[in-house]
């Protein structure tokens, strides 16, 4: 059983909690099995009984039956754990002989190893998730794993808050769509006693409950992918979790202020920073800290500097790890970009709120580069470079646009403020869809961009064109030949060739 046991996951579960590991596998085996604990967030008790009756009709323990199948583990753990898959696509860990589930405890996911073909282990529950034992006070780390019925933070949706919601322009949309609920009109949730998720936007509650706005919302729209990726909903609407917890990791008041993609540039400037101004503007209490998630780029931290005016601390939590905290002030979403890969969008899934997002780069502007406005000179072209959404033929369009009299610019390794003041200078861009075309939001209104992309039904071009709107500029999407390297569910993010021709004929147009 060595290696099989956790015992805070045992203990979340327990009504009893044990200090020492040898006393919690006695009640393991003496009275925990029979009342459905599990011994670790991958083996789960329930469905190996009903999987393999055999254990129940012959009266055998569930994990001893389990660790009896060496050398070739026919049966597995759990519905989220295949042994054979795992052994055959590590033979490092086959020919060690160690028993597969083991290894990926102690090993394998720590070093990203994957337990199925199909990822589904957060679809191993622990049952009857209870917040108030998950936070006990333990040594060490655990795994934890839970299944919640998802809802709206209470009141969102009666649209509370400080800002009319024509100010995000909802009022382009057909009445009776998502679009009139996500996202909410901005308000700010005090909650007692929750739970969070470093670098996601949950809530966590004492009722198997977990409030998201966003989730809620959109959990029924056909091809709709929830954020993060790793964690599932079923048809019902439940919400599959996998959770991790090191101890001690309890708040005790904070302001909610992380995202899923927090670390893009372009959703740290069009989904996060927002919030925070419209928090302030509804009189968010100076004395918070804010709760951010941890190993954000330094650029990204510069642009919260400038933002965050009241000089609140910053309190860095874990990504994927739960938090307990006494006090939280949670500050709504107010933009709305929806992850979509296998169909065409629908308009309700791309909205930026153009008010809040124009003060934050006023706000940037004057912080970083302040003075009047440079003369517009410049033409310039945003190297994609080798990465995925690649252009097959950049060399080739960077030759032409240089005899064109452009220059190529590079955003990697470039501070905030230099981008800044490159995109004010800038007379026209070109640029490869992807976060560095959100530096449009920093030129002069009536710049002209073209934002080159694959040709592909769920391409968000609209994300442009509404920054384009809220900078005053014009951006001419132009859709390219895709190279068709890759048809997985990502497939948006294609490699294509530009037409230099098109292209050519493009910015003439743009500069006629």
């Amino acid at each position: 059983m060595s290696g099989l046991f956790d015992l805070g996951f045992y203990n979340v579960q327990s009504s009893t909690p044990f200090k020492k590991r040898r006393d919690a596998v006695r009640h393991y085996i003496a009275q925990g099995e029979g009342a459905g604990l599990n011994p670790n967030p991958f083996f789960d008790v329930e469905w190996y009984r009903s999987t393999y009756p055999d254990v129940v009709s012959e009266g055998r323990n569930a994990l001893f039956d389990f660790l009896s199948r060496a050398p070739k583990y026919e049966r597995n753990p759990s519905l989220g754990f295949d042994c054979g898959w795992y052994l055959l696509q590590y033979p490092d860990v086959a020919a060690a002989g160690v028993n597969p589930l083991r290894h990926f405890m102690s090993d394998g996911h720590r070093e990203g190893r994957i337990p199925s073909p199909l990822n589904i282990a957060v679809q191993a529950p622990v049952r009857n998730f209870n917040l108030t034992r998950a936070a006990t006070p333990q040594e060490g780390e655990t795994e934890l794993s839970g299944r919640f019925d998802v809802a709206p933070v209470p009141g969102a949706q009666r649209k509370i808050g400080v800002w009319d919601a024509a100010a995000t322009g909802k009022q382009d949309f057909v009445p009776g769509s998502r679009a009139e609920l996500f996202p909410p009109r901005p308000y700010t949730a005090v909650f007692r006693d929750v739970g969070i998720v470093g670098g996601t936007r949950l809530v966590i509650t004492d009722t198997n409950t977990v409030f998201s706005d966003e989730i809620a919302t959109f959990w029924e729209a056909p091809g709709w992918c929830v954020r993060p990726h790793g964690y599932k909903i079923d048809g019902s609407g439940t919400l599959s979790v996998a959770l991790h917890r090191r101890y001690p990791s309890h708040i005790e008041r904070g302001a909610h202020l992380m995202h899923e993609y927090a670390s893009n540039y372009f959703h740290m400037i069009t989904e996060l920073l927002p919030r925070l101004i419209a928090a302030e503007d509804g009189g968010l209490d100076p004395d918070l800290p804010l709760l951010i998630q941890e190993g954000l780029h330094p650029n990204l931290l510069e642009l919260l500097g400038v933002i965050n005016q009241r000089n609140r601390p910053l309190v860095a939590l874990r990504s994927r790890q739960i938090y307990t905290v006494n006090e939280l002030h949670f500050i709504s979403d107010v933009a709305s970009i929806q992850d979509v890969y296998e169909r065409p969008r629908h308009s309700e899934e791309t909205v930026l709120h153009r008010g809040l997002t124009r003060r934050l780069a006023d706000r940037v502007i004057a912080a970083l580069d302040p003075g009047e406005p440079p003369q517009r000179s410049r033409r310039l072209y945003v190297r994609r470079g080798s990465r995925y959404r690649g252009l097959l033929n950049e060399q080739a369009v960077e030759e032409m646009l240089i005899r064109e009299g452009f220059e190529v610019v590079l955003m990697d390794g470039l501070s905030v403020a230099a981008q800044i003041a490159l995109f004010r200078q800038a007379r026209l861009v070109v640029a490869p869809t992807g976060a560095a075309v959100t530096n449009i939001l920093w030129c002069q209104p009536d710049t002209p961009i073209c934002v080159l992309s694959a040709e592909h039904d769920a391409m968000p071009v609209e994300i442009w064109v509404q920054l384009g709107e809220i900078a005053g500029c014009g951006v001419t999407s132009m859709r390219c030949k895709r190279a068709f390297d890759r048809d997985d569910i990502y497939s948006i993010h294609d490699n294509y060739t530009v037409d230099l021709e098109e292209l050519k004929q493009t910015i003439r147009g743009l500069e006629a």
